[in-house]
């Protein structure tokens, strides 16, 4: 049985606001009607980009990214939950 490695890289939130900025520039990873949005060539090339801005492995990256993608959904489902379910008057507020 193999350890996965442990994260090495500290995700402070102007690191976080950086990478989302850089995501948002590289329109190939996430537009579905960008032209190269299903080369995985060319989105790995944006990946790698990304990488090397951030000074971490492209992994490192993959990774935080699905991290942030997958919170911010738990999040859009937490606040449609609360709109539409008992105790209306309680409004979720997400940070």
């Amino acid at each position: 049985m193999t350890d996965q490695p442990t994260s090495s890289v500290e995700w402070s939130n102007e690191k976080c606001l950086l990478l989302i900025y850089l995501y948002k520039e590289s329109t190939n990873l996430w537009n579905t009607k960008h032209k190269d949005y299903r080369n995985r060539y060319i989105r790995q090339d944006s990946l790698l980009e990304i990488s090397k801005h951030m000074d971490t492995s492209k992994e490192e990256v993959d990774r935080k990214l699905k991290n942030l993608i997958c919170h911010f959904w738990c999040e859009v489902k937490k606040v449609k939950q609360q709109r539409s379910g008992d105790g209306a008057d309680e409004v979720y507020c997400s940070k």
